[in-house]
């Protein structure tokens, strides 16, 4: 008997590894879900930008101060002038007039309030005009050198030094000689009244008028220094005499008295 052979055929290296590849590539892959890498930024904060304030300052100067018009200063003194004239003139025809009549005296008393208060404001705004003249003209010189400022200063009318009457040296207990300022006498006067007032002295007071005053004390040889210029200039007419009591608007026009006229050579 034929002997029967078995033969087993091993499969090689290369067959299983083709089996392998195969399984693999017939086993269905898994999709991928793919990654999307997103970076969140913060938000961006809105920068709103504020424009600061500006504050615009305007520098004071010399021609910040109001201009000295020679002309517009001619017509207001002649019109202040006059105007005191008027009211000498009609202090002594009221004399004429019978204020037992009610009906007028109603008529007169109404017009006094008004002129009370006309007066009253001229009065006040007369100084405050001048201070804060002179205030400007200080602040558009601040800075500079003192020469400067004595120059400015000197160019104001109401500052300029001028020759002065004796009486008024007197008065202000100043040396003979000692020029003066139309704002310095101006201030010696009221700075007078007002402190004269203040201790109480009920002989100062005009009733009734509070804006008036009687010239008592160091004010009575003042005025009647005043007095004797006038008449010597002529300006005072004959008979005539400078009253016991004044206002306060009067005496810029006694005042002017007190300073002696310039001669101009030709």
């Amino acid at each position: 008997m034929s002997s029967k052979v078995e033969t087993t055929i091993t499969p090689t290296s290369t067959e299983k590894k083709t089996k392998k590849v195969v399984s693999k590539a017939t086993k269905p892959e898994e999709p991928m879900t793919p990654v999307v890498s997103t970076t969140v930024s913060p938000p961006t904060p809105t920068v709103v930008e504020v424009a600061a304030p500006t504050t615009t300052v305007t520098p004071i100067t010399e021609e910040s101060t109001p201009t000295e018009n020679t002309e517009v200063s001619t017509q207001l003194l002649e019109q202040f002038n006059d105007l005191s004239d008027k009211l000498t003139d009609f202090t002594k025809n009221m004399r004429n007039i019978t204020f037992s009549n009610k009906d007028v005296r109603n008529k007169f008393e109404t017009v006094f309030k008004k002129f009370f208060k006309a007066s009253s404001q001229l009065t006040v705004t007369y100084p405050e005009i001048i201070s804060k003249q002179l205030s400007v003209a200080e602040k558009s010189s601040h800075g500079k050198s003192s020469v400067k400022k004595t120059t400015n200063k000197d160019k104001s009318a109401v500052n300029k030094k001028l020759a002065v009457e004796d009486n008024l040296l007197t008065f202000m207990g100043l040396e003979k000689g000692t020029l003066v300022s139309r704002a310095e006498a101006l201030q010696a006067i009221t700075g007078y009244v007002k402190s004269v007032k203040e201790t109480g002295n009920p002989d100062i007071k005009v009733e009734g008028n509070n804006r008036a005053f009687k010239l008592i004390g160091k004010l009575g040889p003042l005025f009647k220094g005043i007095e004797k210029t006038m008449i010597e200039r002529g300006d005072l007419k004959k008979g005539e005499i400078v009253p016991d009591k004044i206002t306060y608007i009067q005496i810029m026009k006694y005042m002017t008295y007190c300073f002696k006229k310039t001669t101009v050579v030709v």
